[in-house]
């Protein structure tokens, strides 16, 4: 670590700079807070960052910058490399916490167990029989899929989400939490592909089974609520996405905490959806108190922050023009 912050070298692998970047994260003002899950927004960027690396490398070496379209299907688990996104599991980083975290509305995949290479580098013990008891791990084919989704091949993207399903089933069970983490990602597959109302059915039956298994208060059951309202919103149920939230956030402000991550994005969901239904004083009634608690937590300048105050301020025009309208109304009739 010494070394990439004095730009010595940079990280080997895309898995080894976000789990770098997942550690820094993991502190918030010198105190130690759940790291960010592996669908957390936060690190978009670093992704994209890489990828454009990857592909100027490519480039140089005249080779295409995209992995090919067909992937064979590996027979064992993959130690982590550049075209995977598998980050290290250490004492004190969390393994798909239970915890609500911002990464918790994204999907959280089967983390893989430690490499050799990489316990070597971040001077992580490994014993090969605590390896053998953590049992099978699925290949990640999560950046294959989101590149195949972006780049229009539909077909292939559904293909390797089912295919992760299908090893999941086989060797966990269908009804493990982590073959629910695989359904959930082949829902979210669909939602990327722009097929909100399949992505949303198919949470519908995943809440069923969670509530079942988990119970309806564990953090990914609240999730699975959370994405069921967001794709009812995405298939044209702004209103019905904006009461969905509305009732999800009690919940998690009592299960997770009033100023957890996953709280904090159901406020601004709960505002985004209002503001699509025609609702822009409630909106802007979330979104205050949204940016009240993000003041306090992560201070003005924050990123997060500085976004709500400026949504906030779009939504209060909003309102303003709309109430003016109202006034405009009754005065003629």
């Amino acid at each position: 670590m010494s070394e990439i912050f004095a730009g010595r070298r940079g990280p080997a692998s895309l898995d080894r700079l976000l789990w770098l970047v997942r550690t820094l994260l993991s502190y918030d003002d010198g105190e130690e807070i759940d790291p960010p899950e592996r669908r957390d927004p936060r690190l978009q960027p670093w992704r994209e960052h890489w990828n454009t690396l990857e592909a100027l490398r490519a480039a140089a070496r005249r080779r295409p910058a995209l992995p090919p379209a067909d992937i064979p299907e590996p027979q064992a688990p993959q130690p982590a490399g550049a075209g995977a996104d598998a980050e290290p599991i250490a004492d004190g980083v969390a393994e798909a916490p239970a915890q609500g975290s911002t990464g918790n509305d994204h999907d959280d995949r089967v983390p893989p167990c430690v490499t050799d290479d990489v316990a070597e580098e971040t001077d992580i013990e490994v014993d090969p029989d605590s390896r053998k008891a953590r049992g099978c791990v699925l290949p990640d084919y999560s950046e294959f899929i989101m590149a195949a989704a972006d780049r229009g091949d539909h077909q292939k993207a559904l293909e390797l989400a089912t295919a992760t399903v299908t090893m999941a089933v086989d060797h966990f069970g269908p009804e493990d939490p982590r073959t629910l983490t695989e359904l959930e990602y082949l829902a979210h597959t669909r939602g990327r592909i722009g097929d909100a109302v399949s992505a949303k059915a198919e949470l519908v039956e995943l809440l069923a089974v969670r509530r079942r298994v988990l119970g309806p208060r564990h953090p990914d059951t609240l999730r699975t609520r959370y994405f069921i309202a967001v794709y009812r919103g995405k298939a044209g149920d702004a209103i019905g996405a904006a009461a969905a939230l509305t009732e999800l956030l009690p919940v998690r402000q009592e299960v997770l905490g009033p100023e957890d991550a996953d709280t904090l994005h159901t406020w601004e969901e709960i505002a985004a959806w209002r503001v699509r239904a025609g609702d822009a004083a409630g909106a802007a009634a979330a979104l205050t108190e949204l940016l009240r608690i993000l003041e306090r937590r992560m201070g003005p300048r924050a990123g997060w922050t500085v976004r709500v105050r400026g949504e906030l301020a779009r939504c209060s025009k909003l309102a303003k023009g709309h109430a003016f309208v109202d006034r405009l109304l009754n005065k003629i009739t």
